[in-house]
């Protein structure tokens, strides 16, 4: 991801635009609540082998996910629009496509 970090203020409508710039694979954006990256990110492989979970976007059934966008193919765009969390502080994004979570990650910084 690029950028790594962003920042926000707290209790407002936004948007993040995911454009995806690579030539082969697709990635999505998805917004956790602070300490779910490891377990989202878990659950999300585990879902490698399940045909139906393309239709998820590999995306977990957590209460964590705060936010995502579909699985977003080479070249094309996506607007997510979601609340940013009214609680201040440090909020991970990822893409959960098997495998990418682990290095395509960042933080949202929400602020007053």
């Amino acid at each position: 991801f690029a950028p790594r970090r962003l920042r926000m203020r707290a209790g407002r409508r936004a948007a993040i635009t995911l454009i995806n710039q690579d030539v082969e694979m697709p990635h999505n954006f998805v917004l956790l609540q602070p300490g779910r990256v490891e377990a989202i990110g878990a659950a999300s492989m585990l879902q490698a082998t399940d045909p139906s979970a393309v239709a998820r976007h590999y995306v977990p059934d957590d209460a964590g996910v705060i936010a995502m966008s579909p699985l977003i193919q080479p070249g094309d765009q996506y607007a997510v629009y979601f609340n940013t969390p009214k609680q201040p502080g440090e909020y991970p994004f990822l893409c959960t496509f098997p495998g990418h979570w682990v290095i395509m990650r960042g933080v949202l910084e929400i602020v007053d």
